[in-house]
């Protein structure tokens, strides 16, 4: 589905309320707690995208900036693990990666050489609180070095308030600037979930704070004469559900007697590990193996994972925790298990092809083996795991992306110990809870299918722009002429 071009917008300001939910969302619009947002959107957009796999901070920000997937873009999560570079250099900062503090400074480094971010192509842009972020430059770039820290004094505290007061100011002055892209991470729903619970009070109330931050905006906008020249995008970058049961992955990979890299004491492996166990949202997880006589030479296939860890692939699959066990299959793409079955999905010749070996391991009704991506998009929409044949496909892009690939089940998360505070919400896993995000503007964007990566490409054709070749998303831009000669080859 696509929408019919408009006049272009002058300038854009996109607004990710990290973590925030499509049914809250929707509860506070009916209960009239959201008359900004109601107001802005008033003859627009109040829909639904599917985000990505993993469905976690940062590399579920990347389509939003760049039109690519997780694994097109080699950021295949929060945590990673390089294996390429552990075994060729003694001495380096992409041996692994935690972009839950200081590593989300090298978010930008990390992404796939040649990407052409938001803030290169539409100048000039400002960032508020992004970690993904090239080409905004230092100046436009706000507390670009006051980020961590910041949270840091939130995770003391437990206090957002300081960042969002710091927000208003860093808005306020992209708002009266000639900036034409203004990128602003609200991250308090996200950690208030975490903390206190998805539905609890205080994140809540966050909602209600980004309500009322719109207010000023648009009051800012009207009194400088160009709130109808700017495009508003609201979306998140993933969702979020209770969590009341942890599994330890760290621990089950150590019980097997491997020396395992993992957080906060990837250090003390910082030149020997057997294993690496990167967990993050925490529904969705990262396990590496050393190849016992290649060493870390190598990603694994799921035969050689099975040679040589027999065992581990049927005892994870067997614990109630986990859904899905996903691992890299022979000629490429991914094998996906879960107690249903057994599938694999893969790309080649452009297309997308999912063959089920034993039983569908997600439960879809029978499909055809060679789908595009827009058909898996349509024809995974309405199940519970929309768009897992492309997301678990694309994640094996990524030479960064784990021998084993782990989606929690509902309730449950993977990781049971290191929290600065129990998890007592998470987001990260294939399910549609995780995965399916709002999507609000004052643009009509199609209510139909749609991904997160769309929105990239999209903004960029109402701003006037052309959007770079080769994404993964797709401009929802259809001109009069398009849309005069579809009907006409009808």
């Amino acid at each position: 589905m696509y929408l019919d071009a408009m006049a272009d917008f002058d300038r854009v300001f996109f607004l990710l309320a990290d973590g925030a939910r499509c049914d809250i969302l929707d509860d506070l619009f009916r209960a009239g707690d959201m008359p900004n947002l109601a107001r802005w959107i008033e003859r627009g957009t109040n829909a639904r995208a599917v985000s990505v796999f993993p469905s976690v901070t940062l590399a579920a920000y990347v389509p939003f900036v760049t039109g690519l997937f997780p694994g097109t873009a080699n950021i295949p999560g929060l945590r990673w693990f390089d294996r390429a570079t552990y075994a060729s250099r003694r001495f380096s900062v992409a041996k692994f990666r935690n972009y839950y503090g200081f590593g989300s400074y090298l978010a930008n480094r990390d992404l796939r050489a040649g990407v052409e971010t938001l803030f290169e192509r539409v100048r000039p842009s400002v960032n508020i609180y992004s970690g993904v972020c090239r080409g905004a430059g230092l100046r436009t770039n706000k507390a670009y070095f006051i980020r961590v820290p910041i949270i840091a004094h939130f995770h003391r505290t437990g206090d957002w308030e300081p960042i969002d007061r710091r927000a208003d100011a860093y808005l306020d002055h992209a708002i009266k600037s000639r900036a034409r892209a203004i990128f602003y991470a609200a991250m308090a729903i996200d950690e208030y979930s975490h903390i206190h619970g998805s539905d609890g009070k205080r994140a809540i109330d966050a909602y209600r704070a980004i309500d009322a931050r719109l207010g000023r905006i648009i009051r800012a906008l009207k009194n400088a004469g160009t709130f109808d020249q700017t495009l508003f995008v609201l979306s998140a970058d993933h969702g979020h559900r209770p969590v009341t049961r942890h599994f330890d992955t760290e621990a089950f990979v150590e019980a097997r007697g491997l020396k395992t890299l993992y957080y906060p004491k990837a250090a003390r492996r910082y030149f020997r590990a057997d294993a690496a166990a990167l967990v993050a949202g925490n529904a969705s997880g990262h396990i590496y193996l050393r190849h016992r006589t290649h060493g870390w030479s190598h990603p694994l296939s799921d035969g050689e994972v099975n040679a040589g860890e027999p065992g581990m692939i049927s005892d994870l699959l067997a614990n109630e925790a986990i859904e899905f066990v996903i691992t890299r299959a022979e000629g490429g793409g991914a094998l996906i298990r879960s107690h249903r079955g057994l599938a694999r999905a893969f790309e080649g010749g452009g297309a997308f092809h999912y063959v089920v070996v034993d039983s569908d391991p997600f439960g879809f009704a029978p499909m055809p083996s060679r789908l595009s991506a827009e058909d898996a998009l349509a024809r995974t929409w309405a199940t519970p795991y929309p768009d897992a044949i492309v997301q678990t496909a694309q994640l094996f892009r990524s030479p960064r992306t784990g021998d084993i690939v782990l989606s929690s089940t509902l309730g449950h998360d993977l990781r049971a110990r290191f929290e600065r505070h129990e998890m007592k919400s998470g987001h990260g896993s294939l399910r549609e809870e995780h995965i399916r995000v709002p999507l609000l503007s004052n643009a009509c964007f199609p209510a139909g299918p749609i991904r997160t990566a769309d929105v990239y490409p999209t903004m960029l054709d109402l701003l006037g722009e052309t959007p770079p070749d080769n994404l993964d998303g797709i401009s929802r831009v259809v001109s009069p002429q398009q849309r005069s000669q579809r009907t006409t080859a009808a």
